[in-house]
């Protein structure tokens, strides 16, 4: 959105359609969103600017919430409480996702 009339600069859909509830991260001129997804969620890494699709990946068990990006690696809970959900999946775990750097 532009801060200094309102306009909305891009817009993209989930996966499915699913709901992204969670917070989103942004770091290094990347957005982190999850697409919350049942019984699956899926990660996707946009371009900033524009919006474009960088990368995304589709977890084999229920994502919710927001990830943390601490020197070029994001990490991500997986799996939630079937309190919250009673289609969600568990394999409760954290994924790390980190850039390889070359020198």
């Amino acid at each position: 959105m532009d801060a200094h009339n309102g306009t909305i600069l891009w817009s993209i859909a989930t996966p499915n359609n699913s709901i992204a509830y969670g917070p989103v991260t942004v770091a290094n001129g990347v957005v982190f969103v999850i697409a919350y997804g049942t019984p699956y969620g899926t990660l996707m890494a946009l371009e900033a600017i524009s919006g474009k699709i960088l990368w995304q990946y589709k977890e084999n068990s229920s994502l919710a919430g927001g990830v943390s990006v601490v020197k070029g690696c994001v990490y991500m809970g997986t799996g939630i409480s079937a309190m919250v959900d009673a289609y969600s999946i568990g394999g409760l775990h954290v994924d790390a996702f980190c850039l390889e750097t070359h020198k």
